[in-house]
């Protein structure tokens, strides 16, 4: 299915969900979900695309483009948890929006790798000694707690001039 609209529909009708629902999960009005069967709308930004893919079941790729197939393996699976969606659509219009720095995506991924790893910036993984930590592989902590309240500033910031719009 080459067009945007061709997909939507095929997608609406194979989950059996209807518009308003719909656009409920996806963060737009029913007229946009409208647009979208008209194929009036060609393209849906990443946020939206990924909202209405989880909602319909159907892999965001494949929506956005038609490439892939419909359901992928990860369908099963909300792309992140209710909590951490919105931190994951203001990230993204932070990047579109090119209002954050090549520092402040470093930041953040040290952050990241930190927490997946279940330590502190500044404290050795459970079981290893400190003087094993590779301390010259790290950063202090403040440096990096004081990147990341200037990057939750700046999200904060974005958030509040560019409130969460209707989109299609």
């Amino acid at each position: 299915m080459s067009l945007l609209s061709e997909r939507i529909k095929a997608a609406m009708q194979a989950s059996g969900i209807k518009s308003a629902p719909l656009a409920n999960a996806a963060k737009v009005t029913a007229s946009a979900v409208s647009q979208w069967r008209s194929g009036l709308v060609k393209n849906l930004d990443a946020a939206t695309c990924i909202r209405a893919a989880n909602a319909m079941g159907v892999s965001p790729l494949w929506l956005a483009s038609g490439e892939g197939q419909m359901y992928s393996a990860d369908t099963t699976k909300p792309i992140a948890s209710p909590a951490v969606m919105p931190l994951i659509e203001r990230l993204i219009r932070l990047d579109l929006d090119q209002n954050i720095t090549p520092k402040e995506i470093a930041a953040l991924s040290t952050f990241i790798d930190a927490i997946s790893q279940k330590t502190t910036i500044d404290q050795p993984a459970p079981g290893t000694a400190p003087s094993q930590f590779p301390t010259d592989a790290t950063r202090p902590s403040e440096e990096c707690a004081q990147e990341v309240n200037d990057i939750s500033e700046k999200i904060s910031q974005l958030g509040q001039k560019n409130a969460p719009k209707k989109s299609a």
